[in-house]
């Protein structure tokens, strides 16, 4: 109920509910909204922010998201290339902008991919669909892996450091998820 709609009720004195005149501790003091206008309000704040944040999502047009990767078997890079396939099926290629860090023992998955058509082929579905691979230079030199023994990596590919790219990419606003 709006205070308006409070106001204009027969004996309803200025900031009180007549519902709730005489409760409280000394009779007859203003008391809190009632309910009923509490969940108007509720319902109009709910319903304003819903908006808004509708609002925001379709203004920022791309949803940023890195996918972190960092360990070394097939089933966790088929799994992680699928869970991006997936995000991708479900927002839109046009709507994302997708990066795969791979440091430590997901470097394992450009290194399989020469060998394994299965993420051969889920890497190149990917990079057709704008996602972009980037690799920890820390884990190539302790691990002595040039960048051309990558699947389809170039030196733009090579972050300093992986775990660093991923913390500069979160404060670009993109969505840390480990698949």
């Amino acid at each position: 109920m709006s205070d308006a709609v409070h106001r204009r009720l027969p004996g309803a004195a200025a900031g009180r509910c007549p519902d709730h005149v005489g409760w409280g501790r000394d009779r007859g003091s203003p008391q809190p909204a009632c309910a009923e206008r509490r969940r108007f309000h509720l319902g109009i704040l709910f319903g304003l922010l819903a908006a808004a944040s509708g609002a925001a999502w379709a203004g920022q047009g791309r949803s940023r998201v890195v996918y972190h990767v960092n360990r070394g078997d097939a089933e966790t890079h088929l799994n992680a290339l699928q869970r991006v396939q997936d995000h991708i099926d479900a927002v839109g290629a046009e709507n994302m902008e997708v990066r795969v860090v791979l440091h430590g023992s997901g470097l394992d998955l450009l290194l399989a991919a020469h060998d394994d058509a299965r993420i051969r082929d889920g890497v190149d579905s990917l990079k057709l669909q704008g996602v972009r691979f980037e690799v920890c230079g820390h884990t190539m030199a302790r691990r002595q892996i040039p960048v051309d023994a990558l699947y389809d990596a170039r030196d733009a590919d090579v972050a300093l450091s992986g775990v660093a790219r991923i913390l500069d990419l979160q404060r670009q606003g993109y969505t840390y998820v480990k698949p």
